[in-house]
């Protein structure tokens, strides 16, 4: 396991050497201290074809209404959004669009200096979407609040479940066990050619089978938006 580098520039924290071994990687946030995926590639596409593909396959199978499907897209994306929003209301208030512009492309190392209160808001929403205990949680109230399975729930789980594998120790590792601890497993950077030439072949895949298989299911042909 390994400590994830993050998104925005904090001043409180001081910057940590390159990685040395799981103890010192995981003592505390790194200098640029909000987790998760870069959204310089369109990772963020492929999330909500990936929950597309299988929001429909569940529909098919009466797990998901239409509406259902859209939600489960929806949480699908939000993982990768949510973190936004105080970083483009601070740029709105200041009128620097240049900031978040930069901070939606940033790479490793190359985020732009922000307050560190929104350093810090934008840090924490973006653990907590990508957090595999935050998201249990929530998925345990809601079974024992709607008395069955939250199937929509599920673009959630995939979310996470995607984003584990394509982001390494040095980019944007995914610390799925927040706020227990930042650690994180390093997988393959997203930026890799080959893997990111996988991921849309494999999509591909999916998308003509369910498409090869929608007659059995009488369905018009036309996907979930």
């Amino acid at each position: 396991m390994r400590k994830y580098h993050g998104r925005g520039l904090n001043p409180r924290l001081p910057p940590i050497a390159a990685s040395t071994g799981v103890a010192a990687d995981c003592q505390q946030p790194r200098r640029t201290v909000s987790c998760g995926s870069s959204r310089r590639n369109p990772d963020i596409v492929a999330h909500g074809l990936w929950v597309a593909a299988g929001a429909e396959w569940l529909r098919r199978r009466k797990r998901l209404t239409t509406r259902g499907v859209a939600g489960a897209i929806a949480l699908g994306v939000a993982p990768d959004l949510i973190q936004t929003v105080p970083v483009a209301v601070w740029a709105a208030s200041t009128g620097d669009d240049a900031a978040l512009l930069a901070y939606i492309v940033a790479v490793p190392g190359g985020e732009p200096p922000m307050p560190a209160a929104v350093a810090t808001i934008a840090h924490h929403l973006r653990c907590f979407m990508h957090s595999a205990i935050i998201a249990g949680a929530v998925t345990a109230v809601a079974r024992v609040v709607l008395k069955r399975f939250p199937f929509v729930l599920l673009g959630w789980w995939a979310h996470i479940a995607l984003d584990v594998p394509p982001h390494s120790s040095a980019y944007y590792a995914v610390p799925i066990f927040y706020p227990i601890t930042y650690c994180g497993f390093g997988g393959v950077a997203w930026t890799t050619p080959w893997l990111a030439a996988l991921n849309y072949i494999l999509l591909a895949v999916a998308f003509a089978w369910l498409d090869r298989t929608r007659d059995q299911h009488h369905e018009p042909r036309s996907w979930p938006s």
